[in-house]
């Protein structure tokens, strides 16, 4: 009888500080903490029955739904803050989409003046300004050898010329030279003959 009222004691000894604990992780129910499920559960276990009715006390009717209203208030208020925060960021998104769209305009008009340049006051591709610039200098290129070709032939032919002309005005003085000879003799033949006929 000793042996099974010590176990009995160490029983309890061990027992009551495990079902102290278990009581104080379990919160107990009741109508005034615990989710709206732990409410109502606790309500339909401490109501009484009638036949096949559950007698549920007034002011429990009215606790349990001050507690429903009040959970749907608060889910409302999170709803609208949700909401409130949703158009937030579809303004923002919005927003950002504006700047994107005007960033890649921006790109674009900038890709635009990149690749393209004014020539005469008319937007051209840097390509065709490249073959006009480059065709424009073949053509003064060319122009230029031809003008150098032209000016070496001129001046050849200029410098004949001027041979030419100095070989042409020495044979004219040689040729007064000996027309004026030629008249000096014949006129002292003349005056030869005159002189003879008097």
């Amino acid at each position: 009888m000793k042996k099974l009222f010590t176990a009995f004691l160490i029983c309890a000894a061990i027992s009551a500080p495990l079902s102290s604990f278990s009581q104080d992780s379990e919160p107990e129910p009741s109508l005034d903490s615990g989710t709206l499920k732990s409410q109502f559960d606790y309500m339909m276990d401490e109501s009484n029955r009638y036949q096949s009715f559950k007698v549920v006390k007034q002011t429990w009717l009215n606790t349990f739904l001050s507690h429903v209203q009040d959970s749907l208030r608060v889910e409302r208020e999170a709803i609208s803050q949700l909401e409130l925060r949703i158009d937030n960021q579809e303004v923002e998104i919005r927003n950002l989409q504006n700047e994107l769209s005007e960033t890649k305009e921006n790109l674009n008009n900038v890709s635009l003046e990149k690749d393209n340049m004014a020539l005469l006051g008319v937007p051209v591709f840097k390509a065709t300004y490249r073959i006009i610039l480059w065709g424009l200098v073949a053509v003064l290129l060319a122009l230029l050898v031809t003008y150098v070709i032209r000016f070496k032939r001129s001046n050849v032919i200029t410098k004949a010329s001027k041979e030419e002309l100095v070989e042409t005005v020495e044979n004219f003085e040689n040729f007064q030279k000996a027309a004026r000879e030629k008249e000096q003799k014949l006129k002292r033949e003349l005056q030869d003959e005159i002189n003879k006929h008097l």
